[in-house]
């Protein structure tokens, strides 16, 4: 009797613990649900929850083992009471991994922010270089302008130069030209006998003879010479085979008909002769012997028949 009485009385303080014990889990199960809600808002907080959760799971893990050793009988009636502990590991391990999870997300984002920190560095001195390239670059752009407008000038001048010295040149030319020059020109009227005479009924042969000095070097080499022989008139003696071409006399140019063309080579210094055989009878009067290049007259003189 006794026995049976103790075994009640045991009995009955097991159900009252079990109940107690489940009781206690069902509000420690709320606890965890609470704090794993606010373990995004807070995760300090819930660490500090999950060690408390810690100590009391294992003691009442240890209290427990300890009822079960007393009696084997409790067992079934502590059944829900083991899964609801099973569930609550499982829970507690799912909090560790997310509070791990935390510290991860909270070291990837201080990681973020020390490289978003670089970044703006970064940017703030690329902003700085591309505003010192964009002055840099708008002082070139009006150095350039400078040196275009610079260049313009220079170019104007030179062009102004190029034609002044042109021009110079042109002058130049016009002035060696003027100088070649035939001196000591001399005329020669002969008869059919060669010798000299004034005749103009007796003239068969008119001879033309001068001398080319200090011709300036540009105006050597080969050269046509044409003789000219004209009447009072200006009026071009006959010729067997007159020769009609275009000189330079200045700054015009002229058509002139030769009775004579020579080819020469000139050089410094020389004597040349033109010999004109006259085809007809000459009339009385004055005539006037002129020798002419491409570039201009050489000399005239004049000679009278009678």
């Amino acid at each position: 009797m006794e026995n049976s009485r103790i075994i009640t009385i045991t009995l009955g303080v097991l159900l009252v613990l079990a109940l107690a014990f489940g009781v206690f889990f069902c509000s420690k199960s709320s606890r965890l649900t609470t704090a794993n809600e606010g373990l995004t808002t807070e995760v300090d907080s819930l660490n500090s929850v999950k060690y408390d959760l810690l100590d009391d799971i294992d003691s009442l893990q240890t209290e427990y083992q300890v009822v079960v050793a007393s009696n084997d009988s409790v067992g079934s009636a502590l059944s829900d009471a083991k899964n609801t502990i099973a569930s609550q590991k499982e829970e507690l391990k799912r909090i560790k991994r997310s509070a791990a999870e935390a510290d991860i997300l909270r070291r990837e984002i201080t990681q973020l922010r020390n490289l978003k920190s670089q970044l703006e560095g970064m940017m703030d001195e690329l902003r700085a270089q591309n505003q010192q390239l964009i002055e840099q670059n708008t002082q070139l752009t009006t150095d350039l302008q400078k040196s275009q407008e610079s260049n313009q000038q220079l170019s104007s001048k030179a062009n102004e130069l190029e034609s002044a010295n042109k021009s110079l040149l042109e002058e130049m030319d016009k002035l060696r030209a003027k100088s070649v020059k035939a001196t000591s020109l001399r005329v020669d009227v002969g008869k059919r006998n060669d010798k000299l005479t004034t005749s103009s009924r007796r003239a068969r042969n008119i001879t033309v003879s001068f001398d080319l000095i200090d011709v300036p070097q540009q105006y050597h080499g080969m050269h046509t010479l044409y003789l000219v022989i004209t009447n009072e008139q200006g009026v071009p003696v006959k010729a067997a085979n007159p020769i009609r071409t275009t000189i330079r006399v200045d700054d015009t140019s002229a058509e002139i008909e030769a009775q004579v063309a020579k080819d020469v080579v000139l050089e410094q210094t020389q004597r040349l002769v033109f010999n004109y055989a006259v085809p007809d009878r000459l009339e009385r009067g004055t005539y006037r012997a002129s020798i002419y290049t491409s570039f201009g007259l050489l000399g005239s003189v004049s000679f009278r028949l009678t």
